[in-house]
């Protein structure tokens, strides 16, 4: 078995408020239905509705069981008479489109919104998937084409309010990644803005605008981008519960910092957000310490994932990060205590799972060794697809 050292970002999977701190060119707001999960009606009508009515749901439901049975076109045909019923619905083909991207049939799809941008023309969304799957082969001026006719379409849509919102928040959000790719980052900053507009309290929006004027790099570009973060922080963040705020102001800096290669200065941000956070703001104790593994500052680690186990005494994060510092410091008994009871909180964990894995070998007691084989074994069983990044590095320990 490999006692390779793994590499940091694989071993976390934060929760969504954390992982803001390095959140990405996400095109659209919201995104489309992930394939590997399971399809439900929410998926099928995203958000074009709140609350779904159960005598909406339950022809929907039915649409789902049809495709689920090969049986497409009965499919098609109640989701296209249930929107008759249900104008706030999206197109039949979009649904349709939906369900088949979830099945990994990609050009079933495109098939559905090709027809789609024949039989609704008017309808935005066709063109706003299309400007996502473009984006995402780095098709940038294809891309960008969609996501301005979504935009065009949009402004004379008025068939359901709440779905127009969506449909608007993803055209601003899709034409600022096109921007971003093209580094036009002053015509980025007007499309977040515009966002922003639609969706004053939207998280990644004021977070990928503090990258965007960061990334213009005049003179105020530093000055504006933590202005931003702060106000993300303390006014556009309503969230009461600690667990689900995102991180301080410092830490999203710190992040910019580190992708320019300025690791000193982002080292100081993050002692900085460290001494700063309040006793309850385990998030920002988290970030800190994730980056610190990340970058090599162990000391820092230790004291970031002290502080997060502080704040949350029962928090997993905090001893896989206290784990793996002790790990990397030769610490093998505190490691191997801390994954065992990260284990124990989550018997099937990934990260405690390999890293006690990796732990246990390093050690000569030939028992001990014996039990990270059994560790490793059972990580691959439960991590078995191997296009996954979990799946990948559970192979890699146990070869």
């Amino acid at each position: 078995m490999s006692t390779m050292l793994q590499v940091f970002p694989k071993l976390f999977r934060q929760s969504g408020r954390v992982a803001a701190l390095a959140a990405g060119l996400l095109v659209a707001a919201g995104g489309w239905h992930s394939a590997q999960a399971q399809f439900t009606v929410d998926n099928l009508v995203g958000k074009s509705v709140g609350t779904v009515p159960d005598d909406m749901a339950k022809p929907l439901q039915q649409a789902i069981e049809l495709f689920s049975k090969r049986q497409f076109d009965d499919a098609r045909t109640l989701l296209k008479n249930t929107r008759v019923k249900y104008a706030q619905l999206p197109p039949e083909g979009v649904m349709m489109a939906q369900m088949f991207v979830a099945a990994n049939q990609g050009l079933a799809a495109r098939g559905e919104l090709e027809r789609c941008v024949l039989n609704d023309p008017k309808d935005p969304e066709p063109y706003l998937v299309f400007g996502d799957l473009a984006f995402q082969n780095r098709q940038i001026t294809e891309s960008g084409l969609c996501f301005d006719k979504a935009n065009e379409l949009v402004a004379s849509y008025s068939a359901n309010p709440k779905r127009k919102q969506d449909l608007q928040i993803r055209s601003f959000a899709g034409q600022a990644a096109v921007a971003s790719a093209r580094e036009q980052y002053t015509l980025e900053e007007q499309y977040l803005a515009k966002w922003i507009q639609v969706e004053p309290d939207s998280i990644a929006a004021y977070t990928r605008l503090g990258r965007c004027q960061y990334n213009k790099g005049d003179s105020e570009a530093e000055k504006n981008a933590y202005a931003t973060f702060r106000k993300l922080y303390d006014e556009v963040d309503k969230e009461t519960d600690p667990s689900k705020k995102v991180p301080r102001a410092e830490v999203n800096m710190a992040v910019l910092y580190t992708q320019d290669d300025k690791v000193d200065n982002a080292k100081k941000l993050m002692e900085l957000a460290l001494q700063r956070a309040t006793p309850d703001d385990v998030n920002t104790r988290l970030a800190v310490s994730q980056w610190a593994l990340e970058n090599g500052e162990l000391t820092l680690a230790k004291q970031g994932a002290a502080a997060a186990a502080k704040s949350d005494p029962g928090s997993l994060q905090a001893l896989l990060f206290s784990g793996i510092a002790a790990r990397y410091e030769g610490n093998t008994q505190v490691a191997e205590k801390a994954f065992r009871e990260a284990l124990a909180k989550s018997p099937s964990n990934f990260a405690a799972l390999n890293n006690l894995s990796l732990t246990l070998i390093e050690q000569p007691d030939e028992t001990k060794r014996r039990q990270a084989l059994e560790f490793a074994q059972m990580n691959q069983r439960i991590n078995s697809e191997l296009k996954t990044p979990a799946g990948r590095e559970s192979a890699a320990t146990l070869a």
